[in-house]
């Protein structure tokens, strides 16, 4: 039963028949295939780049509890660790790519034995602007090489 007041039949104060989309964030469907060549689409708010592969990778400074960056988006991070890292945990990361220099706070929200994924937390505008900047410059560098100009330079 709708326990709200509007004419649908979810529990939120909107007029639209599903409970969580409010249209504000962009979703990002993704076409990719996995590791035994099976399709899947991926659903997230913002593209995921790799870190590897292009003219200037994306580094992430030393750091205590994470070993290495496996992807990064405009939302957050895959890293590696040596079974550390727990959900809930706040890790400071330093992030760099080219000229860019990102300091951030990523908060873990799901984690493995050696594999992790945290979102960036706490972000002022001047941060989320060079993040923005950031996965921009990495689809036109992704872009170019889809179209074979290898020779893509930022």
């Amino acid at each position: 039963a709708d326990a709200d007041a509007d004419a649908d039949n979810d529990n939120d104060n909107d007029n639209d028949s599903d409970a969580d989309d409010d249209g504000y964030y962009k979703r990002t469907w993704k076409q990719r295939v996995l590791d035994d060549g099976v399709q899947s689409i991926d659903k997230r708010q913002y593209m995921r780049f790799s870190v590897e592969g292009n003219r200037h990778p994306v580094h992430l400074a030393e750091n205590s509890q994470i070993d290495g960056l496996v992807d990064i988006s405009r939302g957050g991070i895959a890293v590696t660790h040596h079974n550390d890292l727990k959900v809930g945990d706040v890790v400071p990361v330093h992030i760099t790519y080219g000229d860019l220099n990102i300091d951030a706070d990523v908060k873990i929200l799901s984690a493995s034995k050696n594999r992790a994924g945290a979102e960036f937390i706490n972000l002022d505008q001047a941060t989320a602007n060079k993040l923005l900047y950031m996965n921009i410059l990495l689809d036109e560098a992704e872009t170019a090489m889809a179209k074979g100009n290898l020779s893509y330079n930022r």
